[in-house]
């Protein structure tokens, strides 16, 4: 038994000492470092996940918050909508579309100004704050903080009524006061970019 065991520990002497074992080792190192790296990475995935989860929330409880402004497009939306389908039922849709924008652009300029006789100028306040929210959002989703498709499974409905009924007023905006193409840029490429997906 005594032979069997020196035999053994000389083989394992001498293994240890040849170049294979090192080798060997070196492989061990490597594997385990790349598995310390793949947890690593592991942890980094939620620890990101979890922060664009509460990054939506925050934003959820923010446009919550807004409900002023939400009630405001929603009463424009349905004012310009009827009168447009009373005047214009037999346009193709894409001349609807038309008149639609430049009803809205009008009903804008008229609540900005205080001439309208259905919407006033706190209205007019509030459309823009929310116009504020999704220039943050456009802004988070054109630096990739979050992805496009988180954004338009929540809010691709406010941002085509924010295309709809605000591109063409933000664009007279921007030529009214010389403003540069930057006046809620963010905004207007994320409605534009939803509205070319779908």
């Amino acid at each position: 038994m005594e032979g069997e065991i020196q035999t053994c520990t000389y083989a394992l002497i001498s293994w240890l000492t040849s170049g294979s074992a090192e080798i060997w080792l070196r492989s061990l190192y490597w594997v385990a470092g790349l598995i310390i790296v793949w947890l690593a990475y592991l942890a980094l995935n939620a620890r990101t996940s979890q922060a664009k989860a509460t990054f939506l929330l925050r934003l959820s409880e923010r446009f919550g918050e807004m409900q002023d402004a939400r009630t405001a497009v929603g009463n424009i939306k349905k004012h310009i909508l009827s009168k447009i389908s009373k005047e214009h039922s037999h346009l193709e849709d894409n001349e609807r579309e038309k008149e639609l924008r430049k009803a809205f652009k009008n009903e804008m300029r008229k609540i900005r100004n205080g001439e309208s006789q259905e919407f006033n100028v706190n209205d007019y306040k509030s459309i823009f704050k929310l116009c504020g929210f999704l220039e943050i959002v456009g802004l988070m989703v054109k630096r990739e903080y979050v992805s496009q498709k988180d954004i338009t499974d929540w809010l691709k409905g406010p941002l085509e009524e924010f295309d709809l009924m605000l591109t063409e007023h933000i664009n007279e905006r921007q030529k009214e006061f010389g403003i540069s193409a930057g006046y809620f840029e963010n905004a207007l490429w994320l409605s534009k970019k939803i509205k070319k997906s779908t």
